[in-house]
């Protein structure tokens, strides 16, 4: 555990007697106290202490040893070859300067048991502070007998200078000694500890290191209770010790064509060297006596190239705009400056360039021309006052207005890199009569896309763009093209065969046979004016397509989940779509359910969006649709004309009071294939756990974990579809979910077994239930698609806005906004 700590041996009468401890600093050094090499003189009237005169081969050192009655195969023993004591140490009763180095016959060699300890800086003295541990091992005397056989060690408390002091009636140095202990009488060092060193761990270059601080010089008794040991403290003697051990450097000498002054060549001693004229010197001028006895590396004297290069340098040409300033009787550097209307690349007002070893350091630096004022763009503002080589002027537009060209130009050697201009927006492109605009930005650069409304064909492009203010095209023209075969009533007759608008058809029933509707029909702007009309029995009462909630579906036959629904079958079910691309194309957003002419209720969650404003117009509904990629008869598309978000809604991760109303523009017709769902009675309860409603719509068909997304071949469905879900308790739906869930307004359906739910691009749809209204069987829209965790997963349940609760909105939205 103690590398370093030695026993010190002595030869007396054929026999080695331990006398003292000492740790090794070095392979060939050890430091011990000078004490251990004086001896106690008697008289009959007087006792002293006198310089053990032997040889020091008398003495021998023994490194690495554990157990001194045995022999350790770690044990290294050495001879001493010098014993140096220090000159001012005196004996008892002072004990100063208690300090020795012992010089080694022959080196040590290193191991884990055989190793130095390091030495503290000169200006370590806080390492012997008051309060501070140290340790000490030692074979010194024990309890029981004259010494330790076992190497043992004890931690010690220092003590103040003060308390030192006071606690000895012997003198006491305080700048070359400290005592420790703990004044208790329990542990102390003793006789045959002298000269071992009291230790402590320092952190040096990162390690924790074990540092002597100083030696055991002496006591009063062995362990007496108020009483301390006293001990040397090391860093007052590093210089001495260095000294000894690394005794200086020989002569330097001087160098080719320089010479030294300096006439001190211990260690740590520095000479200086100058260089003869004409030359100059390469390295550090001084060199250092080295503790190894050598000197550090000395510096040569080359001959200086610096003055004639720059003598040349001073009449060669210089780049335009530049000047070259020389310091008289200085051939180290050279300074450039810029004459007026010149800068250099970094703004700096000089540079200087440094010659060494016949070199100069960097390339020659270049005045360059400094740029003229640019002149104000019209719509924009310029920021930017300094127009030298290399700085910058940067370009903000006027709202409304596009920077064409770099936002930053830069001046390069008296011209700007790039031109700058602030372009105007366009004026409002004018709507096309039976048509509506997609976009609404007409800055510079913009394009604006046009759609034609229900039937009516477009001439001209569909997509404007705005250039410098103008636009590069003319807005198209929505015009009506023929209407629809309106086909011969059954017991009927048509009379004329043209279709085309303003262009009229006269009907005519057969006898026995009544007219349902207008003889003469009109095209205007691609569809009838009027239903086409039938021919009935006088007994055969009209349809009423605008009674809500009939279908042809017979709840009674089985269904199954993911079965195609059919056309016609669920009329009040549309699909509301987003144009959102250059191209044009319709992208499904979600569904909805017709509830009256002009009024589509949804979900509110898909259209809400913080991150940008809600524009109607860019959302198309279709109406009467099955196939969504075949254009079937009695399918409308309008635009969305107004979109009414509940006031109360509550986005992700709530979902609450999700629910909307769209507002569609007039002129829809209702039909076999178009017509509205019914709404609950404000206190009707139709949800009741275990009863069955339907769902419809044309999302994904693909079972879902949660976070995925579907495969862009199943991302929707082509045909309408439909399912039937079992409606749950409240407390299951809670259960079954981690988001939070309101009963008052929210309830759950399915049946937990998976593959039978709804997806993305069903959200809005209505679940509908049949109900006996005025002896007839209605279907009613009892709740919305709102949100899921996953599709078709087992255990999990989809998640629906109820409508009750919304009705009085519902009416009073559909009132205010006629």
């Amino acid at each position: 555990m103690w590398p370093w700590h030695i026993g010190l041996y002595k030869q007396t009468n054929e026999k080695n007697k331990l006398i003292c401890g000492g740790a090794l600093i070095s392979n060939r050094w050890v430091l011990t106290a000078a004490h251990c090499f004086y001896e106690i003189q008697r008289s009959p009237t007087r006792i002293w202490h006198q310089k053990d005169i032997s040889p020091a081969t008398k003495y021998s050192v023994v490194a690495g040893d554990h157990n001194i009655h045995q022999n350790d195969l770690s044990e290294q023993t050495r001879f001493a070859s010098e014993i140096l004591i220090h000159p001012n140490y005196r004996h008892a009763p002072y004990y100063e300067n208690d300090i020795a180095l012992i010089q080694l016959n022959q080196s040590v060699t290193f191991s884990p048991y055989v190793r130095t300890v390091c030495l503290p800086e000169k200006s370590e003295r806080p390492l012997t502070k008051q309060g501070r541990l140290i340790s000490v091992p030692g074979w010194g005397r024990s309890q029981h007998s004259l010494f330790s056989p076992i190497l043992k060690y004890s931690v010690f408390k220092i003590q103040s200078d003060n308390k030192c002091d006071q606690s000895t009636t012997y003198f006491f140095n305080s700048s070359v000694t400290f005592c420790s202990g703990d004044g208790k009488g329990l542990t102390d060092t003793c006789k045959g500890d002298s000269g071992g060193s009291l230790v402590r761990k320092v952190l040096r270059k990162g390690v924790y290191r074990w540092v002597s601080v100083g030696l055991v010089s002496w006591g009063e008794g062995c362990a007496v209770k108020d009483k301390y040991g006293y001990n040397t403290r090391i860093e007052a003697f590093i210089d001495w010790i260095q000294q000894k051990i690394f005794p200086g450097c020989a002569n330097p000498g001087n160098i080719p064509h320089g010479r030294f002054s300096g006439s001190d060549f211990s260690t740590g001693s520095h000479v200086v060297y100058r260089c003869s004229s004409g030359y100059k010197m390469k390295g550090k001028s001084s060199r250092t006596c080295k503790s190894s006895g050598k000197w550090t590396r000395a510096p040569a004297c080359k001959r200086d190239r610096c003055r004639s290069l720059i003598q040349r340098l001073a009449q060669a040409r210089r780049p335009k705009g530049t000047r070259l300033i020389l310091r008289r009787g200085s051939y180290s550097q050279v300074m450039y400056k810029c004459r007026p209307g010149f800068t250099f690349h970094n703004g700096r007002k000089s540079v200087i360039r440094r010659c060494s070893r016949g070199r100069l350091s960097a390339r020659e630096p270049r005045c360059r021309a400094s740029c003229s004022k640019p002149p104000a763009i019209l719509g924009g503002t310029k920021i930017g006052n300094v127009f030298h080589h290399g700085k910058t002027v940067r370009f903000q537009c006027f709202r409304q207005w596009t920077l064409v060209g770099a936002h930053v130009i830069r001046c390069k050697d008296g011209k700007w890199d790039f031109t700058t201009r602030c372009s105007p927006p366009c004026a409002n492109p004018q709507t096309p009569l039976g048509g509506y605009r997609i976009d609404n930005d007409f800055t510079h650069g913009k394009t604006v896309r046009f759609r034609c409304l229900g039937k009516r064909r477009m001439y001209g492009t569909s997509n404007i763009t705005c250039n410098d203010g103008k636009w590069y095209n003319d807005p198209p023209k929505c015009m009506w093209g023929l209407c629809p075969d309106p086909g011969v009533p059954t017991d009927g007759f048509r009379f004329d065969l043209d279709f085309r608008h303003n262009k009229t058809i006269r009907f005519q029933c057969m006898e026995g046979k009544k007219l349902i509707g207008r003889s003469v029909i009109t095209c205007r702007y691609g569809q009838w004016n009027h239903e086409i009309p039938r021919c009935l029995s006088p007994t055969q009462k009209p349809r009423d397509y605008a009674a809500c909630g009939v279908s042809p579906y017979n709840q009674r036959g089985r269904i199954v989940g993911g079965n195609r629904a059919g056309r016609g079958t669920w009329p009040w079910q549309v699909g509301i779509y987003e144009d959102g691309s250059s191209t044009g194309n319709l992208a499904l957003r979600c569904g909805g359910a017709l509830i009256a002419k002009r009024w589509v209720l949804t979900a509110a969650s898909s259209f809400y969006d913080e991150r940008r404003p809600l524009i109607p117009n860019r959302f198309i509904i279709k109406v009467g649709d099955d196939d969504r990629y075949t254009k079937e008869p009695e399918e409308h598309e309008l635009p969305a004309e107004e979109i009414f978000i509940y006031p109360n809604y509550k986005d992700f991760p709530f979902y609450e009071n999700d629910i909307a109303l769209i507002k569609l523009p007039d002129g829809l017709k209702l039909g076999p294939f178009v017509r509205p769902v019914c709404l609950p009675k404000q206190n009707e309860d139709l949800l009741q756990p275990g009863k069955v409603g339907i769902v419809a719509g044309w999302g994904t068909t693909q079972v879902l974990k949660i976070g995925q997304g579907p495969s862009s071949s199943k991302k929707t469905s082509r045909a309408l579809m439909h399912t039937a879900l079992t409606i749950q308790s409240d407390s299951l739906c809670n259960q079954k979910t981690k988001f939070h869930f309101n009963s008052s307004v929210t309830f759950c359906a399915g049946d937990g077994k998976g593959g039978n739910d709804t997806c993305q691009g069903d959200s809005g749809g209505s679940f509908v239930r049949e109900v006996l209204r005025d002896s007839e069987h209605r279907w009613v829209s009892v709740g919305l698609i709102s949100w899921g965790e996953g599709c078709g997963l087992r255990d999990k349940y989809s998640y629906f806005t109820k409508v009750a609760p919304f009705v009085n909105w519902i009416r009073k939205t559909i009132q205010e906004n006629p």
